[in-house]
């Protein structure tokens, strides 16, 4: 997927500078070196868009996420909401861990990371996916938080 991705980016003729994907994991016990270069620092602003339920550990990528803003940026999480691990289908738990998250866990974990100015929105109109021919609707939230400024 990675390389399908930097394919593509590179025919939007940006440089792989301004647009380039690669391959590391944050959630390891020691992130991999592949993501632990300057360049993978001080971002204005890290997100997540319908990534988190794929998480063995939430709270660890908040952290690890977290670690990588400077001072005032801001971490953006879009995902589902509410769900409980029992309401994911059998054949998808190995790589969707939990249903959804709720408001106040999501708050517990950006102040555990460090983050302040928390902020949470649940989009008034349902996502609509289709999977296997099963149509499911699912509420979706925005949470925020900002790294203090130093």
């Amino acid at each position: 997927m990675v390389d399908r991705y930097n394919n593509l980016a590179a025919s939007t003729g940006l440089p792989p500078t301004q647009l380039s994907a690669v391959v590391g994991d944050l959630l390891s016990a020691s992130p991999t070196p592949s993501v632990c270069e300057p360049q993978f620092y001080n971002f204005d602003i890290a997100a997540v868009g319908a990534g988190f339920h794929h998480f063995a550990d939430a709270a660890l990528a908040t952290r690890r996420l977290a670690e990588r803003l400077k001072p005032g940026g801001v971490l953006l999480i879009v995902d589902f909401l509410g769900g409980k691990k029992e309401d994911v289908p059998e054949d998808m738990r190995t790589t969707v861990r939990v249903g959804g998250f709720q408001e106040e866990e999501m708050k517990t974990s950006f102040e555990e990371a460090g983050l302040v100015q928390f902020g949470f929105s649940v989009m008034e109109e349902k996502v609509v996916m289709e999977m296997k021919g099963e149509r499911k609707e699912r509420t979706v939230f925005l949470a925020r938080g900002r790294k203090p400024a130093e």
